[in-house]
């Protein structure tokens, strides 16, 4: 649970930042870097930890 937190603070702060760098010429920046840092952290979260669930043995 506190990985998907860390994730989505991480992606409102990276957007946040492209936001200040290039939010004059790109107005929807901010959306774009929250998405461009979110989607693909949390893809390779889930699919590592389905991964490991898996293999666990755990389903029968």
């Amino acid at each position: 649970m506190l990985n998907l937190f860390l994730i989505g603070l991480g992606a409102y702060y990276f957007g946040d930042g492209l936001d200040v760098l290039f939010g004059r010429y790109v107005p929807e920046i901010f959306k774009m870097g929250i998405l461009l840092y979110a989607v693909p952290s949390y893809y390779l979260m889930i699919k590592n930890d389905l991964q490991k669930y898996l293999k666990s043995g755990m389903i029968k």
